[in-house]
């Protein structure tokens, strides 16, 4: 690995179903043995050769040991013998010295198919997957562990029940998308129930439908299996005095940031004395009495006619968005200190100028770092001036949709390929969010695609069908990215639809990232599948965790995604191109037929719901910079992207942490949070980071008191060694180059 450690691999050449067709023929089962050994033992570089029965649609063969006992009285010049494939690795072990090393990804298909497009298959699984895991990650056990750390009882149940949903539906032929359309739907509800409960761990999700009245009225509720109003609890809400609602806003990160948040509510708060009786029998922390004393029948708030103040007793006066369904969104954009907490108190609302940086013109907005205009003869193309380094981009934003002959594992396109894109068609720009906080242009394109594929599966067909495709871009106050969000009808088959953003960056390598790791590479495809003719076909997509970056080391164009691992980088036209896939839309498990992969991968079973008919929404962030991605810590804008600052409301209470609060912070932000979680099996937590750079750093860990214990401990949570660099609240520690840290501590309270 870049970090300098290894793992023992065993190559399983000519695949992981060697022996799969095993009879129960005794002397036969015995000849596909020698024939096994015979093709592999010039290949093995250690005393085993494992021939794999079990592989998939494969039921078990309860004859195995049969054929053991049996080649056991054969003389054979080897030994047959039953086992796992722990077995296997504990020789590979005994075996170092005569192991080979290998550095690099592990995706050629030299000696077995790797299987690319499945990195585009049902994307909508993708989507559901990263949403729980940035959930679970980054928001449910942070809360969760900080709520702990205030003396309230961790949901380890409900927590793990989650993290259980989600890993059922991790494994490869799950969420990559390749089985039936069965198991797929299967796949999708367990990520759906992941989605749903993380967001019940965090708060009530019936108060945005005005359901909590019901809940004190009639059912109850218990405020304590919310992380959110638990917090919300320990936390000084009484700085306002006339104020009789409150939110607490929370970053997780643990570096401060400045960020947006979007607090979806009911337009008005209705409190009459019954009801706020009923709740303080309810709720974690009473509101003073004072409360009852301004309800002689009924108290209204209209979120429309207030502003928040913040404890420093500055005035925010948010943005109001009325929702379809009746709610109302309040946005607005603010510094917030790292893996910490900022209170507002909600105060009426008066005419006042503020100023911002938010500008918008009838086809442009813009934000102090950038001016995006938006081309409406050529489908709404973006062009982006990048006003700190003078750089422009134009052409960005561009839906190129192309023909898809092949299956869910693998894409290709077909012999005579119809390439369409969105520039070829008109749009219409309205912006509908012109700040101060928040600006945000919507752009809508129908393009003409073909509605499928030829009988014979040669070409793309003539008949058209329309894809619309609607578009909001947003630009906040002084943050220095540009956020995309695409919503598309899609009523063709058999198609690939992909947005690029071209740069006048000439360069032959690119970055992005992976896991715990930033990977360069050649922009230039170096995967192949060997065709049964000799002919190799390469293959331009390349998987990402977050984000590509584009650079020369003085300017670059970052994208990051939520939940699209699939992208290529190319040269065309003299200009280095990122392309995302958005959807790949295919009807076959698999077929055998590709121009691309040689054969077939799997069963020949038809896959309706792969083809991803109906309304489907994409997100990804733009970002502009100067220098390379990791002087512009790119990294950090692009979690800042997909992880949202989220806000509560709460009634006036007193409390013992202060309305701007940190619980944490690392320094310095090479070091990334990976997990900040109670440990499993005793009262500590655990911080797992890892080294974004190539370059040993010194990590410095502050809490908000002091540390008593802290051991280094590896990714089991077991205990390597104690550390003895502790000072009061702060740990110090080496992380070197691209290495992953896992530490368990014990806080004083």
């Amino acid at each position: 690995a870049p970090s300098g450690d290894y793992v023992y691999t065993a190559f399983l050449y000519g695949g992981y179903g060697t022996l799969r067709g095993l009879p129960d023929d005794l002397e036969k089962a015995v000849e596909m043995i020698k024939g096994l050994v015979e093709r592999l033992k010039d290949r093995a570089n250690v005393p085993v050769i494992p021939g794999m029965i079990g592989c998939d649609h494969a039921f078990p063969k309860e004859w195995v040991p049969d054929v053991e006992h049996y080649a056991r009285g054969k003389d054979l010049p080897f030994t047959v013998e039953q086992g796992s494939l722990e077995d296997v690795v504990e020789v590979v072990k005994s075996s170092e010295e005569r192991l080979g090393e290998y550095r690099g990804e592990l995706l050629s298909s030299c000696y077995h198919s790797c299987l690319y497009g499945v990195w585009s298959a049902r994307t909508y699984l993708k989507q559901l997957c990263f949403s729980s895991e940035v959930k679970l990650i980054h928001l449910v056990e942070p809360l969760w562990t900080i709520a702990w750390l205030l003396n309230e009882v961790y949901p380890s149940e409900f927590i793990l029940r989650a993290w259980k949903y989600l890993i059922l539906s991790q494994p490869h032929d799950s969420i990559c998308g390749c089985s039936t359309d069965e198991v797929h739907r299967e796949v999708e509800s367990r990520l759906i129930k992941v989605n749903s409960l993380a967001d019940e761990l965090l708060e009530c999700t019936g108060k945005q439908f005005n359901v909590l009245r019901h809940f004190t009225r009639y059912a109850g509720i218990d405020f304590k299996k919310y992380a959110l109003p638990v917090i919300n609890s320990h936390v000084k809400l009484d700085f306002s005095e006339d104020s009789i609602i409150y939110l607490v806003a929370y970053n997780t990160l643990p570096w401060s940031r400045r960020e947006v948040v979007r607090f979806r509510t009911r337009p008005e708060v209705e409190l009459t004395r019954e009801q706020l009786e009923n709740l303080e029998k309810l709720l974690i922390k009473k509101p003073p009495e004072s409360l009852k004393g301004r309800i002689r029948e009924k108290l209204v708030v209209d979120y429309r006619k207030y502003a928040l103040k913040t404890p420093e007793g500055k005035t925010i006066f948010y943005q109001v968005r009325e929702l379809e369904d009746g709610g109302l969104e309040l946005v607005w954009v603010d510094d917030f200190p790292s893996t910490g907490l900022k209170a507002y108190a909600l105060v009426p609302r008066r005419e006042e100028k503020i100023e911002t940086d938010i500008r918008v013109g009838e086809n442009w907005i813009e934000n102090e770092f950038f001016k995006v205009s938006f081309s409406e003869d050529r489908g709404g193309v973006i062009r982006v001036e990048d006003k700190r380094t003078g750089a422009i981009y134009e052409e960005l934003n561009i839906f190129e949709d192309g023909g898809d002959i092949g299956d869910e594992y693998d894409y290709s396109p077909p012999a005579q390929d119809t390439i369409v894109e969105s520039s070829n068609f008109k749009a219409s720009v309205e912006v509908i969010e012109k700040g101060p906080y928040v600006a945000t242009a919507k752009i809508t394109t129908v393009m003409e695609v073909p509605r499928g594929l030829t009988d014979d599966r040669k070409a793309r067909s003539t008949e058209k069908v329309e894809l619309p495709i609607t578009v909001f871009v947003s630009l906040y106050s002084k943050v220095p990215r540009i956020d995309v969000k695409v919503v598309v009808e899609n009523y063709a088959k058999d198609h690939r639809l992909r947005v690029k953003f071209p740069t006048d960056i000439d360069v032959d390598t690119h970055l992005a990232e992976t896991h715990f790791y930033v990977i360069e590479r050649p922009n230039k495809p170096t995967y192949y599948y060997t065709r049964s003719d000799g002919t190799k076909t390469y293959i331009a997509t390349k998987p990402t965790r977050l984000w590509i970056d584009v650079s020369d080391g003085k300017k670059g164009l970052c994208v990051v995604t939520k939940g699209l691992p699939e992208y290529e980088v190319r040269k065309r036209n003299g200009k280095t191109e990122i392309l995302v896939t958005l959807m790949r839309c295919v009807g076959w498990l698999s077929r055998s037929d590709l121009l691309t992969r040689p054969r077939g991968a799997g069963p020949h079973i038809p896959t309706k719901d792969s083809q991803m008919i109906g309304t489907w929404v994409f997100e990804y962030s733009i970002i502009p910079h100067s220098g390379t991605w990791l002087e512009a810590e790119v990294y950090k804008t692009a979690r800042n992207f997909i992880i949202p600052v989220l806000a509560h409301e709460d009634f006036p209470h007193s409390g013992e942490l202060e309305p701007v609060y940190s619980f944490m912070k690392i320094e310095p932000s090479e070091v990334v949070l990976s997990a900040f979680k109670k440990a499993e099996d005793d009262d500590s937590i655990v911080l797992r980071v890892f080294n974004i750079s190539g370059e040993e750093i010194e990590a410095k860990i502050t809490f908000d008191r002091r540390v008593a214990k802290a051991w280094l401990v590896n990714l089991n949570e077991e205990i390597v060694s104690e550390l003895d660099s502790i000072e009061e609240n702060s740990i110090r520690v080496k992380i070197g180059g691209h290495k992953i840290t896992t530490l368990k501590i014990i806080l004083e309270s």
